[in-house]
């Protein structure tokens, strides 16, 4: 029976009909039957973004200017944007449910200030390949990126600021010399606490996703920790975030800045998560600088 329901429930979610509340429904209902595929069956979700595929026609121009590079992760094509300018090279790094097409403004005002930009697709967005996506594949994307371009700055918005203090704690090669967190959660365990609370899991779905992720990958949740990845991190750098940011509360950059004691830390007010504007650009180049 198990079985039925995990083989429709996924489907559901590739075709992104399926609600969050019926999904969740789901997975306590399969977790009295089989915690391990109810872990299974949550975690698959939580991976499984639903947006950040499609582009419309001005986000599709901005990337058909760009130089278009393939990597491989494994069986995996990882997507790659090349925008020729200087020899200093910047890596642009995304947030979840989002693709390389949102950096559109930053990416010529770096261009005219004399720096050649990477950006990259991660994985089950954008233009890469999977379905699914968590923090572990996002950053094995960026260390091909790093050792495919060398460059000398990283930017990560939200997801993509996470994975990439994920890559700075766990690969060896480092070309990076500055490094900017955009709206970037500190601790996992946030992001997995709002999941639970949207699909409504009971605590037996919740201990099993928590299991499931543990076996996956050998660390338990709260181990995912930006400002616990960043603590010996040499690398100067830039944290900006906004004070009403409603996806990463700002308590999650002070958390951070904690941690990395050679950043700075920009509060910005009424931008929101996406922190989009000229005085981020601007704060950015100084940065860079």
């Amino acid at each position: 029976m198990w079985l039925i329901i995990f083989a429709v429930v996924i489907k559901r979610l590739k075709e992104q009909i399926a609600t969050p509340k019926l999904a969740g429904k789901t997975i306590n209902a399969l977790a009295h039957i089989h915690p391990e595929k109810a872990g299974a069956l949550a975690f698959q979700m939580f991976c499984t973004p639903r947006e950040g595929r499609l582009l419309n026609a001005k986000e599709q121009r901005f990337l058909d200017q760009a130089e278009q590079i393939e990597l491989r992760l494994g069986e995996i094509p990882i997507k790659t944007y090349v925008w020729k300018g200087g020899e200093s090279k910047v890596l642009l790094a995304h947030g979840y449910e989002s693709n390389s097409a949102r950096w559109r403004a930053l990416v010529p005002f770096l261009v005219r200030n004399g720096y050649t930009v990477i950006a990259i697709d991660a994985p089950a967005h954008g233009q890469s390949g999977s379905d699914t996506v968590n923090g572990v594949m996002y950053a094995q994307s960026l260390e091909l990126a790093i050792h495919h371009f060398s460059p000398q700055y990283a930017i990560g918005h939200s997801f993509g600021g996470m994975s990439l203090a994920y890559y700075f704690s766990t690969f060896e090669y480092q070309s990076i010399s500055k490094l900017i967190l955009m709206a970037t959660p500190s601790r996992l365990r946030i992001v997995i606490d709002l999941f639970y609370e949207t699909l409504d899991l009971t605590s037996k779905s919740r201990m099993s996703m928590e299991d499931y992720f543990t076996n996956k990958f050998g660390f338990t949740i709260d181990f995912f920790t930006v400002g616990d990845f960043i603590k010996d991190c040499k690398i100067p750098g830039l944290i900006i975030h906004d004070a009403i940011d409603t996806v990463a509360p700002i308590q999650e950059a002070h958390h951070i800045k904690k941690s990395w004691e050679v950043s700075d830390l920009l509060i910005t007010n009424g931008l929101g998560h996406f922190l989009q504007s000229g005085q981020v650009y601007k704060s950015i180049l100084d940065t860079l600088k």
